[in-house]
């Protein structure tokens, strides 16, 4: 490029360099304090950004899922620098990617009120004022998305406005695509595709437009405005399963701490803390200049609607915050509020900053131009330089004052503030880390991620999707470390002790304490680490293979999560030597599998399952649904579903009338009986949720929650403080419940209360649990000591007492019915390891007394009387095989070795029925510790 090509470059946009070199001075003059106070990142979102980024490289499972639900164009941005350790380590990757956005912002704004008021000195006023506001430079410094957002709000308003005046297609196309960007950075952008375009079809209609013209400028504009939400929605329905879930916030929210939303539904409220918030991150003298120079300007500005219209523009994301305070989906704390009084997103309100600039810069051009040519002109001129000298020596005073005096309040002061607890476990971890992962929930953690010298491969946290299940059901097999919440009652973090989910699971688990030891504890954090001998005492009972477990083995980093179980599950040889010949259970796993091709699947190939009475119900569609969801067959589950959903769903609700009847004539369904059952409602449910989780169908989570909510609805009821699982829609009587034992389905009302916060669920799992083991003693049994569930039983509402349901005639009996309790509650113990299961199964002593006095027992006991007869069935083996997998694992192995696998084959006669195949079938499934 010659030297005069410059001289003409910089001769006709000598403003724009001069405002590019001011942002580049000013951004370093404020990385320079930001550094010295260690405020760059100080807060926890600040790391959550910067995670991830950098997750999308670094973890163990790389890739855009890693972008996370929050608005992505900042984390995407922000790759190749997080890629280079040192500026992810310190935050300066928020720096380099932010200055130019910076350098864009302050440049739109120029250019913007140039052309309100087509005066190229005063329109540096806008810019200057912006580059001295404390919280634009601290946010630009910082790796955090006002400032990006700022920008394209600023690039939307200019183009809107350059559009509105030349008409051009390219500033349309333009503001389009800047509306895109801005929906990327915030999600108040989203508000500005419905407004711009409604202000685009109101001035094409002024016009007298075409309907052609108007429907292909709308077309043309849509397309790049739109893409942005197209892009959030996309991902969300792939990677969350829901097309929505980035309005909840996603797995790492903090914004469920309800005491930070209290405007919810005050609209006076929200507008107060909207204003205070304001006050804070603008100024308060620099607010009320502008509200007082708004209705002036208003009045006497020539062209009212282009104004009014960018006014518009730059004022709608704090009224999208107004909004989301009064809703109560946008979480906020201040110092003038209770019950915090601590700053937590007051950086919401700097989004309207170009507003509050703009407005008193634009009067002085109205005012000076109204004067001109009159005898006070120059008066005018004068007030108006001594006003713009007040405005900049006021903006330089807080720039000052928040800088150097208060040294950033909002942020010393903010909730969100990372804590020394968090950093003495990053120190810790730096100075005592071997190998293996870190099993941490990133909702708490993110900044003792950045903080710790371990590569975030080395994390299982949430993004990791099944790497993370797998570690929550069964942490000792797969981490080695784990960080979780210290419930500390003088300091309670209210958010933690609520919803922490590594916390909640596992910090008063017996089983979780067998097999880590603490080694950090202090008033917020727990630090775990392996008890290596404690697993290699597990492998040799369990004859796991101790090279296939990841928590002791440094040199094992990944694997995959469906077939990490079998190679857990497969002994090496010298395991093999001393294990002798009992039955492997990867082993079985596999003849599972292919026992569900040749034995089960057949049966409902169609999508139904039929007797040789052509006659079906609920429940047989519920196991189909178990059974191909378990062996991954998603082709027939969906084929049951669909069938199961066009035949069976009620109209009047979402359960499933019982029985069916089906014509291979007329090929024709007609249901017998339109009760519903609610073991096959509640696995049907737990089907489809999983089934969604797991293919990523949202769908299916949708259709479920449905099913869950009037399942809770008709299928429980309370009374006398209790609530019980009833037996179908028909059991709710007047003075009493009729209950079935094995319908009570503790995993899954687990799994429930994830997906519907509406209804208390652990209270059913709780008082279910008070239900069953009353039904399972001896009140019905005229004083027998035999712990066993009856198949039928009544709960009393007046003195919640248990009787007999004399409808059937054996009901009080541990039969057909009864051994599926067994299999349900030792379910909710294998998923979700608990005290309330395994106390229950351990009291039914029974079989284990029975199997060491003489190798066998009974699966079936009868009660006539006070006399007790008992028998054995292989169908019902299910019962005693699941108390035994958990109670007595070797006892388990002993019993399958001799009655379920003959020579480490599944054999079962021809005769045997669907539903005894199923229910051996989901025993040697339990038995396996089949937990996909």
């Amino acid at each position: 490029m010659h030297l005069t090509q410059i001289k003409k470059i910089t001769k006709t946009f000598w403003a724009e360099i001069l405002l590019a070199s001011l942002a580049i001075a000013m951004g370093s003059f404020m990385l320079w304090r930001v550094s010295e106070l260690g405020f760059i990142k100080a807060l926890v979102d600040q790391n959550s950004h910067l995670n991830f980024s950098r997750l999308v490289i670094d973890s163990m499972t790389p890739g855009i899922s890693q972008l996370g639900f929050w608005p992505p164009l900042l984390h995407i941005l922000m790759i190749p620098f997080v890629a280079i350790t040192p500026l992810y380590k310190t935050g300066l990757a928020g720096f380099f990617t932010l200055i130019p956005f910076l350098i864009m912002g302050t440049v739109f704004l120029y250019k913007i009120v140039l052309r309100l008021t087509n005066k190229k000195i005063l329109s540096l006023v806008a810019p200057i004022l912006f580059l001295l506001n404390p919280y634009v430079l601290y946010y630009t410094v910082t790796p955090m998305a006002e400032v990006l957002f700022i920008a394209n709000l600023f690039g939307v308003a200019y183009f809107l406005l350059s559009w509105l005046d030349g008409r051009r297609l390219k500033h349309l196309l333009l503001c389009g695509l800047f509306i895109t960007l801005a929906s990327l950075s915030r999600y108040e952008g989203l508000i500005l595709a419905p407004l711009v375009g409604m202000v685009i079809l109101l001035s094409l209609i002024k016009e007298k437009r075409s309907y052609h013209q108007i429907e292909a400028l709308l077309l043309l504009f849509l397309i790049p405005a739109i893409a942005g939400l197209i892009f959030i929605i996309a991902y969300s329905w792939v990677y969350g399963g829901d097309p929505l879930i980035f309005a909840g916030g996603g797995w790492w929210t903090r914004s469920s701490i309800g005491e930070v939303r209290p405007a919810t539904h005050n609209l006076p409220l929200a507008i107060e803390y909207v204003k205070y918030a304001s006050y804070y991150v603008i100024g308060r003298t620099q607010i009320i200049i502008a509200l007082a120079c708004l209705f002036p300007l208003l009045i006497f500005v020539k062209r009212k609607l282009r104004t009014l219209i960018v006014l518009l523009i730059l004022l709608s994301p704090i009224l999208f915050v107004l909004f989301g305070l009064y809703r109560g989906s946008i979480p906020l704390a201040l110092p003038e509020f209770p019950p915090t009084y601590k700053f937590l997103n007051e950086r919401y309100a700097l989004s309207w900053i170009g507003f509050v600039i703009i407005i008193p810069v634009v009067l002085i051009d109205v005012l000076l131009q109204k004067n001109q040519g009159r005898n006070y002109n120059i008066l005018t001129t004068i007030i108006g330089s001594l006003f713009i000298a007040g405005l900049i020596s006021l903006s330089l005073y807080q720039l000052y004052n928040v800088s150097f005096v208060e040294k950033f309040e909002t942020i010393r002061n903010n909730l969100s503030l990372r804590t020394d607890e968090q950093r003495a476990v990053a120190r810790y971890l730096d100075n005592n880390y071997d190998y293996g992962k870190v099993f941490v929930a990133r909702v708490d953690n993110d900044g003792l991620l950045t903080e710790a010298n371990i590569p975030l491969k080395n994390y299982i946290q949430e993004a990791n999707y099944r790497f993370y299940d797998q570690t929550m059901k069964q942490p000792w097999l797969f981490s080695r470390w784990v960080i979780m919440y210290n419930l500390n009652e003088k300091r309670v973090y209210k958010w933690a002790k609520e919803r922490e989910p590594i916390f909640l699971k596992w910090s008063e688990s017996e089983l979780f304490h067998e097999y880590y030891e603490p080694v950090l504890v202090n008033d917020f954090k727990r630090l775990y680490k392996i008890k290596d001998a404690a697993i290699r005492k597990l492998a040799e009972e369990e004859g796991y293979n101790l090279l296939q477990i990841p928590s002791v083995n440094s040199q094992l980093t990944w694997w995959d999560p469906q077939t990490i179980y079998s190679k857990i599950q497969t002994p090496d040889s010298s395991q093999v030597a001393k294990k002798g010949s009992s039955p492997s259970k990867s082993q079985t796993r596999s003849k599972l599998k292919t026992f569900y091709e040749s034995d089960l699947k057949p049966y409902y190939k169609d999508g139904f399952y039929i007797d040789s009475q052509h006659a079906g119900n609920s429940e047989s569609q519920s196991y189909a649904l178990l059974q191909s969801y378990w062996t991954g067959d998603k082709e027939t589950f969906d084929k049951v579903w669909e069938w199961t959903r066009e035949n069976l769903q009620r109209k009047t609700d979402h359960l499933f009338s019982w029985k069916f009847n089906y014509s291979p004539d007329t090929l024709k369904v007609q249901i017998s009986d339109r009760n519903s059952a609610t073991d096959a409602d509640t696995d049907i449910a737990y089907a489809l949720l999983k089934a969604g989780e797991d293919w990523k169908n949202s769908k299916h989570i949708a259709e479920a929650k449905l099913i869950i909510k009037d399942l809770w609805e008709i299928e429980t009821a309370s009374a006398s403080g209790q609530r019980n699982v009833l037996a179908g829609s028909w059991a709710n009587k007047k003075d009493s419940a009729i209950l079935n034992p094995s319908y009570f389905s503790p995993f899954a009302y687990r799994l429930f209360a994830k997906y519907d916060a509406d209804r208390d669920w652990e209270s059913l799992i709780n008082d279910g649990y008070v239900t069953l083991n009353m039904v399972s003693g001896n009140e019905m049994r005229n004083g027998t000591d035999i712990f066993l569930p009856p198949n039928w039983a009544v709960f009393n509402y007046k003195n919640r007492g248990i009787s007999t349901f004399t409808d059937k005639s054996d009901s009080i009996d541990y039969s057909y019915d009864a051994f599926r309790t067994f299999w349900r509650v030792a379910m909710d113990q294998l998923l979700y390891p608990n005290n309330q299961a395994k106390g229950y199964l351990e009291k039914a002593s029974i079989f284990k007394k029975e199997w060491e006095k003489n190798k066998q027992f009974c699966t079936i006991y009868r009660f006539d009387e006070g006399a007790v007869s008992c028998e054995f069935t292989a169908s019902t083996l299910t019962g005693p095989l699941a108390v035994l997998s958990i109670t007595e694992p070797r006892i388990a192995d002993e019993v399958v070795e001799k009655y379920l696998l003959s020579g480490g084959d599944i054999t079962l006669p021809e005769s045997t029925s669907f539903y005894h195949k199923s229910w051996y079938w989901f025993g040697l499934m339990l038995w396996t510790a089949f937990d996909n």
